[in-house]
This record gives structure tokens, C-alpha cells and sequence, in this order.
């Protein structure tokens, strides 16, 4: 090293020493930088790689190349002829302290302060470091966190969310599993989040199963309504989500006078807290209780009654989906469910309808429109309704047959001249039913003095009466709810089994 070379280091050590000092170090560092162009042949060695024409001795990153030159006591040009273990520190190691003293000694190469005073870049610690990186910047490049490469099987080996996905890392991919327990969890793809896998709301905690899909919604987006709750009103829990949101509510015992409305591509549980059996009813007007035109409604345990002019619960369009379990949608003067547009809805251990004239308990219309109703109690009264009468089931005729399958059901009216023509097109097996079709029981007509029910209007839990009546006619099998309309546990797979709803 020549002695303006040795010069020209001490001042840059100097100089980074006092920036050291003036941020408030007071260690002694030094970093070693073997690859750094002061420890090769500056600005030759950088004109050479074509990472920029000069060779800056203040400046750590990018091994010191830089397209705009710096000052003069930061500037190493090089020398012709220079030979590859050269350089202006290649005879002596520097060392700074915050005092801005410096010093050479044996073997050492260019010493450059860091912010924080430690050691970076040496060739005893290897490439520049960085913080932990964020997963949407997993990877780290010259200390830089920078996307992942989905070439790279390893881009997010060691994370929680192990594949990279567009630059992040993530949990998991349509294709990818990821940190997903196989069995237990699937990927969302939305989210590319893992969620468990459900066939029962028991199985997510406070959380719903989204039974649609079969996984559970997130326990994260649980809110409560009644008194004392977080919200005073469901329709207020309701709004609370927002569009396309994804959530549950559990509703505490009370008695909620206010249609609730389920759209924009909301996915939302409504479920009774357990023990509770909270009623939406009405005060004034014969808007419906529950309406789902654009969304998703997981609604169990809930008492939908008093309703006038319009069905108690209507699910119309083709992004409209309704799973109903263990509901009691009774006594509505404006009739029970109404299912149309192309919409998908699924009623299993409920009670729908009611002795009522002139309106249905369950009416489903339109080609695309698809029900599917297991171990549900559906009665209704007599009348007109239109002047084809009043039915427990009623479907709109060819050629506008919508898809329709009941099993394991009691659908029965006090119409006295009923064949069920009104739903023809239905699929019917192992139901009670008041008129002859194979794989049913006809246990003859119905009525209020058949006292087969505690209350015809609203409560179609079984009498004594209604026992003998609806034993062994259902069959249960794997996939049918576990448990009545109460709680009570279902027989075992392939065993006779009461139709409807309730077993006494």
C-alpha cells in the first residue's frame, strides 16, 4: 500500500468513525468486506463488473460500485497493473472506534461503520443479513427483503406460511396444502388461509361450519347479540360484517322484532346460543323475517314466528343459499319458506308451517331452484291459496319444475283430497305422508283432532298419539343429522328411525 493510499484510508475511517460517534455509537467495529471494490481495484474493478464506474470506500452496499462519484475522500480510483490481492486495504485490517481513532494492522481489508455499530458483511459472518422479513417480501437478497421466486421449492422453507404464492408467502394453495393438516384442514383459496374441516358446528368452537363448503368460518369473526351483548339487534350484528364478509353470530335469548336481510355476497352463521331459543317475530308490517337474495345464511337453532302477507323466510336468486337446521319457522300468517329464482336451500330438523289457511309451508319455484329437506316436520292447514289449495309442500308446475327431494320428513296438510300433485317432480323416500307413494308411508289424512302434535300451530314435537303414528317409517343413515330437533340422539347407521323433525 502506498503511503496517500494508506492516507486516504484513515481519513475514511475517520470520517465513518465520527458519523458513527455522531449517531451515538460508542463501540469499536470493524467489518470486513472482502468483496468490496476498496479491497480490490476500485474504480476498475467496478467498470469490470458493470455495477457502476466508480468505487465508493463510504459506501457498504453493492460491494462499493456507484454511478454518480463521490468525494475524494471516499473515492478509490485504482491502479493499472494492480494485482488481485491489492487494494488500499489489503495490507492492514482498520478498525474505528466512536472517538474516530483508526488503525492498521496485519491481513485486514476495508473497515465500514454500520448504523447500529455491529459487525455486517464479514467473511467470518457472511452475506448481509436482514430483519425477520414480512411475508409479502419473505426472501432476502444483499440485506434487502424482496418477493419470493415460486421457482424456488425452498423460498419459504422455515415459515408458518411455507409456499410461495405471486412473490408472498402463504399457508397454503389450491394445489399446495402447505402448513395445512391433511384430514383435518383444507385451503381456502380465497384467502389462501388453512380452515377445518366440519360437518357440525360443534366442531369450530363459538364459530359456525360453513355447511356448504364443509369448513369452518373463522373464530375470529364471532360477534353476540342480546342483552348485554356487543349488539342490541341481529340486524345491526348483520350489518356489522359488510360485503363479502365472512362471520358468525350468536344470538342470546330474547324476542327480535326486525327483518334481517343477507346480501352482498355475505357468508354469515346465525345460530342460538346454546340453551337459548331467541324468536324473530314482527310487530308491524308483512315484510319478511329473513331474506337472501345475494349471500349465504347457516341459521340454526332460531324461532322465526308471527309473520304476516309475505313467507316468514325467502332465499331467491341464484347466488342465494340457505342451510336451515333445528329452526322452528312456524305460525306465519304470510306462510313458511319460499325458495325461487335458482336458489339453493337445504332444511333439516325443523319445524315448518303450521295449521294456518290459505298459505304453504314450504313453496319452491322455478327451474334451477333446488331444496333439500331431511328429518323436517312440514304442515300446513286448509284453503285456497290461489285456488289450487293450501299444501305443506308446493312446487311450480311443468314445465317449471324445480328440483326437489324430501326424506325422512312428515309433510302433511288438513286439505281433505290431497295427491301431491303440487310437487309432483319431488323425490320422495322414507317419508309420512297422507297419500300413497312407493318407498313412503301413507299413515292417512291429518287433523287438528288427530292431536299428533303438542301444538298444530307452532310446537310439532310428538304426543303420545303422534308415537305410534311416525316410529320406524325414516331411515338413518351416514350424513343425516345426528340428533333430533331437541338434542336427542339418532339411531345408528341403516336403523328405522321416527320421520320429522322430533323424537319423543
Amino acid at each position: 500500500m502506498t503511503s496517500m493510499q494508506a492516507r486516504r484510508l484513515i481519513r475514511t475511517i475517520g470520517m465513518l468513525a465520527g458519523l458513527g460517534s455522531g449517531i451515538g455509537l460508542g463501540v469499536s467495529c470493524t467489518i470486513k468486506l472482502p468483496e468490496h471494490c476498496g479491497n480490490l481495484n476500485g474504480d476498475i474493478t467496478c467498470t469490470e463488473r458493470g455495477d457502476g464506474p466508480y468505487c465508493n470506500l463510504c459506501f457498504p452496499d453493492r460491494s462499493g460500485c456507484m454511478d454518480e462519484m463521490p468525494s475524494d475522500e471516499c473515492r478509490w480510483v485504482g491502479e493499472p497493473g494492480w494485482a488481485s490481492s491489492g487494494g488500499p486495504g489489503t495490507n492492514g485490517e482498520a478498525s474505528a472506534s466512536g472517538s474516530g481513532d483508526a488503525s492498521l494492522d496485519d491481513g485486514g481489508t476495508v473497515g465500514v461503520l454500520s448504523a447500529s455499530g455491529d459487525e455486517v458483511g464479514s467473511a467470518e459472518s457472511g452475506p448481509v443479513e436482514c430483519e425477520p422479513c414480512p411475508a409479502d417480501a419473505p426472501s432476502c437478497v444483499d440485506g434487502q427483503c424482496v418477493p419470493c421466486d415460486e421457482g424456488d421449492p425452498q423460498a419459504c422453507a422455515g415459515r408458518d406460511e411455507p409456499v410461495c404464492l405471486g412473490g408472498s408467502c402463504v399457508e397454503c394453495t389450491e394445489d399446495d396444502l402447505g402448513a395445512c393438516s391433511e384430514g383435518v384442514e383444507v385451503c381456502d383459496p380465497g384467502t389462501n388461509t388453512c380452515v377445518i374441516l366440519c360437518s357440525a358446528h360443534e366442531e369450530c368452537g363459538e364459530a359456525a361450519c360453513s355447511m356448504f363448503e364443509g369448513v369452518c368460518l373463522s373464530m375470529d369473526s364471532v360477534v353476540h347479540v342480546g342483552p348485554g351483548q356487543t349488539f342490541g339487534s341481529i340486524a345491526s350484528a348483520v350489518a356489522s360484517f359488510g360485503a363479502v364478509a365472512r362471520g358468525t353470530i350468536i344470538v342470546h335469548k330474547g324476542t327480535y322484532a326486525e327483518p334481517l336481510v343477507i346480501d352482498e355476497g355475505q357468508v354469515l352463521g346465525i345460530l342460538a346460543s346454546p340453551g337459548d331459543l331467541p324468536n324473530l317475530t314482527v310487530l308491524f308490517g308483512g315484510e319478511p323475517r329473513l331474506l337472501v337474495t345475494d349471500g349465504t345464511i347457516i341459521m340454526d337453532g332460531l324461532s322465526i314466528s308471527g309473520n304476516g302477507g309475505e313467507p316468514a323466510v325467502q332465499v331467491r336468486g341464484l347466488a342465494a343459499w340457505l342451510w336451515a337446521d333445528r329452526n322452528r319457522i312456524v305460525n306465519n300468517f304470510g306462510g313458511g319458506i319460499l325458495v325461487e329464482e335458482g336458489a339453493k336451500a337445504t332444511v333439516r330438523n325443523c319445524f315448518v308451517g303450521g295449521v294456518l289457511a290459505n298459505v304453504e309451508a314450504l313453496e319452491v319455484n322455478d327451474v334451477g331452484t333446488v331444496v333439500e329437506v331431511s328429518y323436517s316436520t312440514l304442515i300446513a292447514g286448509s284453503g285456497l291459496d290461489g285456488g289450487d289449495g293450501t299444501h305443506a309442500l308446493q312446487c311450480s308446475a311443468f314445465p317449471y319444475n324445480p328440483s326437489v327431494s324430501v326424506k325422512d320428513s312428515i309433510v302433511h296438510d288438513t286439505n281433505d283430497d290431497d295427491s301431491h300433485d303440487e310437487c309432483a317432480g319431488a323425490v320422495l323416500n322414507n317419508n309420512a305422508l297422507e297419500f300413497d307413494r312407493a318407498g313412503n308411508a301413507n299413515v292417512g289424512p291429518y287433523s287438528i283432532m288427530s292431536n299428533w302434535f303438542t301444538n298444530p300451530y307452532s310446537d310439532f314435537t310428538l304426543t303420545m298419539a303422534g308415537d305410534s303414528v311416525f316410529d320406524n317409517i325414516a331411515e338413518w343413515n351416514e350424513g343425516d343429522p345426528p340428533t333430533d330437533i331437541l338434542g336427542t340422539p339418532r339411531p345408528g347407521d341403516g336403523m328405522a328411525d321416527y320421520a320429522g323433525a322430533h323424537i319423543p
